[in-house]
């Protein structure tokens, strides 16, 4: 795999990326659809956690994209590790794997996004623009399985709500009672109450966990 510009200052305008996987023909076909795009760099690839972790202390990466499922330390651990130790580095997972168990893990180690390997090269550029202007990105199947959704089936999203929904949705992710919620608002609980139920049948979801699920999932809350 070609490598540029080991030790280099950072080039401000370009987001510099490190692309780690075992698989040889998605790496090429990372790397050839990225090294098109005029503002990524390709500044190193690795095929397992351990060579991410070295050639993170040779490179100046903004961003890794890292698969969950590589020899050694898996992905998430490698995550963990990268976080740890490196933490002005960014990392979007990019797998095949959509159970929820590995979707939360990685958000829980706080990493900036998380995409299936089926997704469509725009949608990769997207993630790494949102995650580069310091935002986080989940792809619409990662949310709906978050949400428990079946993954294939097209997830409600936050541009269904509207603003005073997105609003109430928020407070109810901090925790919030209806009551409360009002008094910030300054709305009536019955108002509260009819806002949430429009929400939880936008969204499709039956209770407040998969509300706050949902939330975090859209970056309201963290």
């Amino acid at each position: 795999m070609t490598e540029h510009g080991a030790h280099l200052q950072p080039q401000r305008t370009n987001v510099r990326i490190l692309i780690a996987d075992d698989h040889t023909l998605f790496l090429e076909g990372m790397e050839r659809m990225l090294g098109e795009t005029p503002w990524v760099t390709i500044v190193a690839t690795a095929k397992d956690g351990a060579e991410v972790l070295r050639k993170l202390h040779s490179y100046y990466v903004d961003i890794v994209l890292l698969d969950i499922h590589m020899p050694g330390d898996d992905g998430i651990k490698t995550a963990e590790t990268i976080r740890s130790r490196h933490p002005d580095v960014k990392i979007i997972i990019v797998s095949m794997y959509s159970e929820r168990t590995f979707i939360e893990r990685s958000y829980r180690l706080g990493v900036h996004g998380y995409l299936l390997k089926n997704t469509s090269s725009a949608e990769v550029l997207k993630a790494i623009e949102t995650v580069r202007l310091g935002g986080r990105y989940f792809a619409q199947d990662v949310t709906a399985a978050i949400l428990g959704e079946s993954v294939g089936l097209k997830p409600r999203t936050q541009g269904a709500l509207t603003k005073r929904e997105t609003d109430v949705l928020t407070l109810i992710a901090k925790g919030l009672n209806t009551v409360d919620i009002a008094r910030h608002l300054h709305l009536s609980p019955q108002t509260v109450s009819t806002h949430r139920k429009n929400i939880m049948q936008k969204l499709n979801v039956g209770n407040a966990a998969a509300l706050v699920r949902y939330a975090i999932t859209e970056g309201l809350v963290q």
